[in-house]
């Protein structure tokens, strides 16, 4: 259905016409449409296809980790915790932080929280 038959945030998804996941699904989930998702390096995450890529990434304490947003909409990230997030990303933007404490750091897109979720186990 297209937004301007909702009635719900029509502006806002008319506005975004080549990036809406919302009302034109088809633009980001058709399979093999963008081709694969990139193989993140050591301590990085790729944010792509809608997900933090790996979803879980295991670190020690100190270790600075790298999300870069390889997909064609905006995304952050967000700790629940609050303790790191980051502007927001447009495609091919990054965001660095380092872990100095241990334990398990979930997080989130802020943009999309309920469909993106991840975590960090940071060690010593």
């Amino acid at each position: 259905m297209p937004p301007q038959n909702t009635y719900v945030c029509a502006a806002c998804h008319l506005a975004a016409k080549d990036r809406d996941f919302v009302f034109r699904g088809a633009l980001f989930f058709a399979p093999g449409r963008y081709g694969s998702i990139p193989v993140a390096g050591q301590n990085e995450v790729f944010i792509s296809s809608m997900g933090f890529h790996p979803a879980t990434l295991q670190v020690k304490s100190g270790t600075t980790v790298r999300w870069v947003n390889y997909d064609v909409i905006m995304h952050s990230v967000v700790a629940n915790d609050q303790s790191f997030s980051s502007a927001v990303l447009n495609t091919g933007d990054s965001f660095n932080y380092t872990f100095s404490k241990t334990g398990t750091f979930e997080y989130v897109c802020g943009i999309h929280p309920q469909l993106m979720k991840a975590k960090i186990e940071v060690t010593e």
